[in-house]
């Protein structure tokens, strides 16, 4: 199971953990951490862009040259997308970069054009599979700023190994529980209303087919949603934990499951 650092201080009362100290006091309570992998580093000279004004490549039909933003000046950029326009934020990679292509970037000229930098697809960033273009950020973000700390991949990730005894690790909320007490800092669960939450609007009923197996279960019905994408940053923490992104609903729920332990 993967967890990140941000994820977890959500729940706990302190702003500093440090990952490495937090993977050995686990470790050494019986909940092995594999790995700790430092996925800013991910994106080191990876920049918000913001683009300027764009033309056509005068020597190639499907490049365009584009003036980009990149908070400490305006850089030549050639670009072979073409689902951008002037204002929209990007993701810059400025020279000595690396793609999770193992691509690195630099100065170089594409058919007699300089380029200064790449904008980026979330391919070449590793965070999907597959891309129509370059990624577009939200027009909230600061040319210049960290890419990563923007979209709150500024994070660590732990990769746990739960034994078949500790069910109760098998969440956000039940690490963070576990680090809680070893490290004797608060826990701070989520607040919601109850009666709120359980409000009925329809009548339905659960059927517990082994109530020792289990004791209890709730739900509640949502109908007419749309289907629309997930925010930015669900996507990026579900990303970060192995999880696939599809679509607001199925990302809600796997949020929620991953985020809380059974006994909540």
């Amino acid at each position: 199971m993967k967890v990140t650092l941000n994820w977890l201080k959500e729940f706990l009362d302190t702003y500093y953990l440090d990952p490495y100290e937090v993977a050995e006091i686990l470790t050494m309570s019986g909940t092995e951490v594999k790995k700790v992998e430092n996925i800013g580093e991910r994106f080191k000279n990876m920049v918000v862009g913001e683009i300027i004004s764009f033309e056509k490549h005068p020597d190639a039909d499907k490049l365009t040259v584009c003036r980009v933003n990149s908070g400490k000046g305006t850089l030549n950029v050639v670009c072979g997308a073409t689902n951008f326009k002037a204002k929209d934020k990007v993701v810059l990679a400025l020279e000595d970069s690396l793609t999770t292509q193992g691509v690195r970037i630099k100065k170089s000229k594409l058919r007699g054009v300089v380029s200064e930098g790449m904008m980026c697809s979330e391919y070449e960033l590793g965070i999907s599979d597959e891309s129509d273009g370059i990624m577009i950020l939200s027009m909230d973000c600061t040319a210049g700023a960290s890419f990563a700390e923007s979209t709150g991949l500024d994070d660590f990730v732990l990769e746990l190994e739960i034994t078949p005894n500790r069910p109760d690790c098998l969440s956000i909320i039940g690490i963070a529980r576990e680090i809680s007490a070893l490290k004797r800092i608060n826990l701070r669960y989520p607040e919601y209303d109850v009666r709120k939450e359980l409000n009925r609007d329809r009548d339905f009923e659960i059927d517990i087919k082994d109530n020792g197996l289990c004791p209890r279960y709730s739900a509640k019905i949502f109908s007419d949603i749309p289907k629309i994408d997930s925010p930015g940053w669900l996507k990026n923490r579900l990303m970060l934990c192995d999880y696939r992104p599809i679509d607001l609903i199925v990302d809600l729920t796997n949020f929620v499951m991953h985020t809380k332990p059974a006994d909540l």
